[in-house]
Order: C-alpha cells, then sequence, then structure tokens
C-alpha cells in the first residue's frame, strides 16, 4: 500500500536554531535539544524525532507537515498507511521507534523492518542530519549477505557511491562512513551520515523496505542538489538487509545574511550571519541657533538645538573648531546650553556623530558671535546725542543729524537757507537760489537797468525795469527889437525832446535871448515844463500890447 505525502513548507517564520541531538541507546528515552529554535517568538522546547512526527506544535504550529521541523512525509508501517493529515499519530508513530521485540527504541531512533517506509523533507530554512544504518542480521549459516556494505556500496550518484562520497571534500553533506560484516557472533551493518538542506527543494531521503509503496523510494537521498540512488532499484529486503535504523542527529537553522543591527534602516530580523549590508541613516540638525550675534565679556548667549531623531551616539559643540559640549548634553536631541566666551569673533557649529560603518557625521552652518571688552566703551561727549546704557553715543536728539564729516550730531546754521525737521540744511530762503553750493541773493544784474542791484549774485531778470530814454535839445531864440520902436516878434523856440526827461524853459535874459535848457530828474514831471510855458506866452503878449 503506498505512503501519504504532504506539500509545502511552512516553516518561514524560524528566527533561530541550532541542534537537536539524537541519543543512541536502545533503551533510554532521550529528547533532541532544541537550542535556540523559537516560532513567532516562542521557543521550541526538547523535543525528540518521534514527537516531530506526530506533529508536536509550538506557539499554536505544528513541526509538520509545511511547519517548523518538516515540509512533508510519507509513511507505510506494516503495509498500512499510518499518515493522517500529513502527521501520525502517537499511536502509529510508536510503531516505528520499536525493536521487534516490542521495547522501544528512544525517542530519536526510527527502525525500518520489512513491509515498512518512511520519506522526510526538511523545513525550509532548516538542515536536518540524520545517521542511516544498514544492518544485516548475525548469520549461522551463509544463506543471508554477509556484509551490508554490499548494498551501500551500490547507492551511487552516477558512478559515485555513498562509501567514496563521504571520504571525499566534494560531497561535504555526506560523512561518517563505517562499517561492519556479518558474523555468527554479530550483526553486520554500513552506516553513513548525511544532512539535507530544506533551502534546497529536492533534499530528502526515501526508504522502502519491500517496496511496497508507489511514492516511497526504495533508498533514495538527494542532498545539496546530488541525488543518489540504489542501482537496479533494489529494496533492502531483496538484498538481506533485516532492517534500517535512522538517527535524528540534529536540526539546524540555516544561516540568513542580511543586516542584524536593529539601529539599520534594512535591519533584517531572520538574519544569522550580518554580510556588512546595513545603512544608516544618521539624525538630520532640524534647528541650531544662537540668541544673540554679539555681547560684551562677561555676558553669555544661549546656544540651543534640535535633532530630527535619536539615530546618534554623540552631539559636539564647536566653538572655533574646539567640542565644548558639556558631558552631560552629548546625547541630548533637543537642548540648550550657554556660553561666555573670551573677547574676540568665534564661529559655533553642531556636529552629530553615530559610531556605525559608514556614516558621514553632520554639521550645522556656523553661527557668529563677536564677544567685546568691556574696556572698549567710548563715553559720549557729543551734547547733542542720546547716550547707550554703557554711555556710549547713540542716535541724535531731536532735531539734529549726524554730520559724516565730524561725526557729530548738528543743526543747519546757514540762515539763507531753511531748516529741516532733523536739523539738516534745506533749500535757499525767498530772495535766493543755489550757486555752487551756496545761497546767493537774487536781483537785476543788467548795468544801467532802473532797478540795477549791485549786491545781486543772481540774475532774475523779472526782477528788472528797462533803461530810460534821452531827451531833445532845444531850439535857439529869437533876436530881440532895438531901441523904443516896436519889439521884433521873439524867435521859435526849437521842438521839445521826446522822452521821459523833465524840460525846464529859462527866461531871457538882457539880450532876449530865450535859453532853453534840458534837466534829466530821476522821474519825468509834466507840471514843470508847462508852467514855464505858460509864462513865455504871456511875455509875448505884453510885448505885442505895446
Amino acid at each position: 500500500m503506498s505512503g501519504f505525502s504532504i506539500g509545502d513548507v511552512f516553516g518561514k517564520t524560524f528566527l533561530s536554531a541550532e541542534t537537536i541531538i539524537g541519543g543512541r541507546s536502545t533503551k533510554k528515552v532521550f529528547n533532541a535539544t532544541m537550542t535556540n529554535l523559537s516560532v513567532d517568538g516562542t521557543s521550541v522546547p526538547n523535543t525528540g524525532f518521534k514527537q516531530i512526527i506526530s506533529g508536536e506544535q509550538v506557539n499554536g504550529k505544528a513541526a509538520g507537515p509545511n511547519g517548523w521541523a518538516y515540509r512533508k512525509i510519507g509513511a507505510v508501517h506494516g503495509k498500512s498507511n499510518k499518515v493522517s493529515g500529513g502527521k501520525l499519530s502517537s499511536s502509529n508513530a510508536n510503531e516505528f521507534f520499536k525493536w521487534s521485540n516490542g521495547t522501544t527504541t528512544g525517542d530519536d531512533k526510527m527502525i525500518l523492518y520489512p513491509d515498512d517506509a518512511f520519506n522526510f523533507h526538511p523545513a525550509k530554512g532548516t538542515t536536518a542530519k540524520f545517521k542511516f544504518r544498514y544492518v544485516t542480521n548475525k548469520t549461522s549459516s551463509g544463506s543471508k549477505q554477509s556484509s551490508p556494505y554490499d548494498y551501500v556500496v551500490n547507492i551511487k550518484k552516477e558512478s559515485v557511491s555513498i562509501p567514496t562520497a563521504a571520504n571525499s571534500s566534494s560531497y561535504p553533506t555526506i560523512t561518517g562512513y563505517t562499517k561492519q560484516n556479518a558474523s555468527s557472533s554479530a550483526s553486520g551493518y554500513a552506516d553513513f551520515t548525511m544532512e539535507f538542506d530544506g533551502d534546497q527543494d529536492n533534499d530528502y531521503w526515501s526508504i522502502d523496505m519491500s517496496s511496497r509503496s508507489g511514492s516511497i523510494g526504495q533508498s533514495n537521498f538527494e542532498t545539496d542538489g546530488k541525488r543518489f540512488l540504489r542501482v537496479g532499484s533494489k529494496s533492502p529486503e531483496s538484498q538481506d538487509i533485516d532492517r534500517v535504523e535512522i538517527t535524528l542527529l540534529s536540526i539546524v537553522k540555516n544561516p540568513v545574511s542580511g543586516c542584524k543591527d536593529p539601529d539599520a534602516s534594512n535591519y533584517n530580523s531572520n538574519a544569522t550571519i550580518d554580510d556588512g549590508s546595513c545603512s544608516f541613516t544618521i539624525a538630520s540638525i532640524n534647528d541650531f541657533k544662537i540668541n544673540k550675534s554679539s555681547m560684551t565679556v562677561g555676558e553669555s548667549a544661549k546656544i540651543s538645538w534640535e535633532l530630527s531623531s535619536g539615530n546618534f551616539s554623540e552631539i559636539q559643540l564647536l566653538q572655533d573648531g574646539t567640542n565644548i559640549m558639556p558631558a552631560g548634553l552629548k546625547t541630548a536631541q533637543n537642548s540648550d546650553t550657554e556660553v561666555s566666551p573670551a573677547v574676540g569673533d568665534h564661529k559655533y557649529q553642531l556636529k552629530v556623530l553615530w559610531n556605525k560603518p559608514n556614516v558621514t557625521p553632520k554639521t550645522s552652518s556656523e553661527k557668529n558671535l563677536n564677544v567685546q571688552s568691556a574696556a572698549s566703551y567710548v563715553q559720549c561727549t557729543d551734547p547733542n546725542r542720546n547716550k547707550n546704557a554703557n554711555g556710549e553715543c547713540a542716535s541724535c536728539k531731536s532735531g539734529y543729524y549726524l554730520d559724516s564729516a565730524t561725526d557729530l550730531c548738528s543743526q543747519c546754521n546757514d540762515p539763507l537757507r531753511q531748516k529741516k525737521s532733523n536739523g539738516e540744511c534745506g533749500d535757499c530762503i525767498s530772495g535766493y537760489s543755489e550757486k555752487n553750493g551756496q545761497c546767493a541773493k537774487e536781483g537785476c544784474t543788467t548795468d544801467g537797468d532802473y532797478n540795477f542791484d549791485p549786491e545781486a549774485v543772481v540774475h532774475n531778470e523779472s526782477m528788472c525795469g528797462g533803461t530810460p530814454a534821452t531827451g531833445g535839445n532845444g531850439g535857439t531864440g529869437g533876436t530881440g527889437g532895438t531901441g523904443d520902436g516896436t519889439g521884433g516878434t521873439g524867435g521859435t523856440g526849437g521842438t521839445d525832446g521826446t522822452g521821459d526827461g523833465e524840460l525846464i524853459e529859462v527866461l531871457p535874459e538882457d539880450d532876449g535871448d530865450a535859453i532853453s535848457s534840458q534837466v534829466e530828474p530821476e522821474e519825468a514831471d509834466l507840471s514843470k515844463w508847462i508852467l514855464p510855458g505858460i509864462g513865455v506866452l504871456a511875455v509875448g503878449a505884453i510885448i505885442l500890447m505895446r
């Protein structure tokens, strides 16, 4: 009757494992040691091969099928299928761990007799190690083959037999071959040790003592991708093998390469071998500042910082390149401290370190602090200037401005200029204009003009009055009469000149000649020449009456 087999593996949740060691005593119950083998964080207790194939549970998850110990098994005992649901019941499992006389072999040594068959596929992520012993009972006659070696030597991979492979470094998973020929006083055996890697999909072992199962090989072993089969497909029973003893030696968690550092961004919780692939993201400097840019010696300034995370091992505060961070703040993610440096210009930076491989420190931008000496204060002597708390000159008082030439607070003292609200000189006052940076008097600078201003510097045409015209010459008076006779007619005076000049008519003296003269006054006055004209006319009338 064919055995039963089960499918895919479950064991991807292993965290770690080392060794299950099988006992060799035929009487003593020996549970294999499960060191650091855990399922979902729960350690696998010490247990035996028998408990494993009967589906022992850890943290609610069985050893198999698809469990933490095996992917699948197949089992036939006494021509009966003993597998139910991918595992054996406890009573069925017990049948594989008894000698022919009914005594138990221990929990780690399975015995296959004629009509028994079994196969085993290890769980993913594990390597199971077994010892196989092919046994021929002692003989009292030559009816049975005396050397199990003759059977085992014909389990081959191509031309390489198991005994040869066990002694070759080319087959590291096959070791420990020994043999003993059967005799009348002792059984004969040939044994070897073989490892089966669950991460190699086809690694397994399979033994069918009597070719009863159609799915369990007679003596098939695949390890490290290399398959060994019995030449001629002959069952152990057909070649005088009385039994095969199978001892579980160990189940080892396969090493997993990866980053084992929990602080790394690519941490692998399943890794058992650190492959140097860890990568780390150091904390960023979110904020770094100083609360002042200058101060007097003896004062203090506050420096504060804030980091993005705890991914660092030390913070340094550099003052002019030297670390001055207080010991108690070297691991403070967010904090502040005060500094009181000596006189001079100082530069501050924050430096973040992380003692992880291939991590570049983070450094902030520089912050500057100027420290002045207290003796450097100059007392202000400018009466027109305000003073600060240190007695130094501050801003100008109201109505004053800072003269860049003298560095004093001043006011405009030019009487010819207007004054601004801050005391500076403004535009020239009325009647004055800017010339060569000075305010100069405006006026008529035209010589001879009525409004000519000899003090004016800036000519203003609108202030000129014009130039006066010149008057004409008076005419010659007529000749007077002679003796007592009738006086002659006086001559006609010349035509008055045109213009603004004042004409004054002067009466003729004894010679009777009319004399005309012209006087140029400052302003023309018509009354001054009209009245003398009337007088002349009166004199002429008297002469005619005579």
